[in-house]
C-alpha cells in the first residue's frame, strides 16, 4: 500500500528541480498527477515522474492570471472529478542581489505575481473543490528568507513571508472544513536555476561557503526537500496545520 494511493494531487512549478523531484516522489506513492508550470518542461522531466498505468495531465499556465488558473483548475476536476492535494512550487527570486536603492516596480511586481499572487489564487481554487469533500491538504513554498535575514533578497524574502503569513491564516481559517495547509521553507538548495547561472567553479565555491554554515556541513537537493512536502501532504502528517517546515540542514540564514 503506497502513501498517496487515489490520492489526486496537483504540482506547480514541475520545469523546476524541486517540482519535479516532487512529482516524481509523489508518483512513486500511487498519486494521480496533474502538474503544471510557465513553461513546457522538457520530455525527458515528464517522463522522469509519468507511469504508464496511471493518468497523466500537464497544462501550461501563468499562475499569476485568474482566469488561467480557474481554467487549469476546471481541467484537472474534469479529467481526475476530485483534487484531494495542492502542492505550490512555483515561484522564483526575481532581481536577486539587487541594491535596495535600484528596486523597482517591475522587481517589485514579479516577485509578488510568481510567489505571492499565485499562491493565493491556486489555494482559492483548491478550496472551491477541497470544502464540498471535507478533505485535502495544500502545501505552500515559502523560503528560509522569510526571516527577513538574507541580504539584498528585499522583494523576494516580502513575498515568501506573506506566504507565510497566507499558510498560517489558511490553516486557521480552513481546519474545520476537514482542510490542513502547511509550508516549506528551505534554506540553500542545489537546482539549476542557481547553478547554471553563475559561472565554471562558482556554484562549488558559493555551496561549499554556504554548506559550511549549517551544523548539516552542505547544501540541500532537491529530493531533500520533495521528501518532506511528501510528509506534509500525506496522511501520515493528519494532525499537522499551519506550520512551516524549515530545511535547512539546521541553518537559520
Amino acid at each position: 500500500m503506497n502513501r498517496l494511493d487515489n490520492k489526486v494531487v496537483l504540482i506547480t512549478g514541475v520545469a523546476g528541480d524541486i517540482g519535479a523531484a516532487t512529482a516524481r516522489r509523489f508518483a512513486e506513492e500511487g498519486a494521480q498527477i496533474a502538474t503544471t508550470d510557465l513553461k513546457q518542461p522538457g520530455s525527458d522531466v515528464i517522463e522522469s515522474f509519468r507511469k504508464d498505468d496511471a493518468p497523466f495531465f500537464f497544462q501550461q499556465c501563468d499562475l499569476a492570471v485568474a482566469e488561467q488558473v480557474a481554467g487549469l483548475f476546471a481541467a484537472v476536476i474534469e479529467k481526475f472529478g476530485r483534487l484531494d492535494i495542492l502542492v505550490n512550487i512555483a515561484g522564483g527570486d526575481y532581481g536577486r542581489n539587487t541594491e535596495f536603492e535600484e528596486i523597482d516596480a517591475d522587481n517589485i511586481q514579479r516577485n509578488i505575481d510568481a510567489n505571492l499572487k499565485s499562491t493565493i489564487f491556486t489555494c482559492r481554487e483548491a478550496v472551491k473543490h477541497m470544502k464540498p469533500q471535507a478533505s485535502g491538504s495544500i502545501v505552500n513554498m515559502s523560503s528560509m528568507t522569510f526571516r527577513g535575514s538574507s541580504a539584498n533578497q528585499f522583494a523576494y524574502a516580502a513575498s515568501k513571508g506573506a506566504v507565510f503569513s497566507l499558510t498560517r491564516t489558511l490553516a486557521m481559517t480552513l481546519g474545520k472544513h476537514g482542510i490542513r495547509v502547511n509550508a516549506v521553507a528551505p534554506g540553500m538548495i542545489e537546482v539549476r536555476t542557481i547553478v547554471d547561472t553563475l559561472p565554471n567553479g562558482v556554484w562549488e565555491q558559493v555551496s561549499k561557503a554556504v554548506g559550511s554554515t549549517y551544523p548539516l556541513g552542505r547544501v540541500g537537493q532537491p529530493e531533500e526537500v520533495a521528501n518532506c512536502i511528501l510528509f506534509l501532504a500525506s496522511d501520515e502528517a493528519s494532525f499537522v496545520t499551519g506550520e512551516v517546515l524549515e530545511i535547512s540542514g539546521g541553518g537559520r540564514l
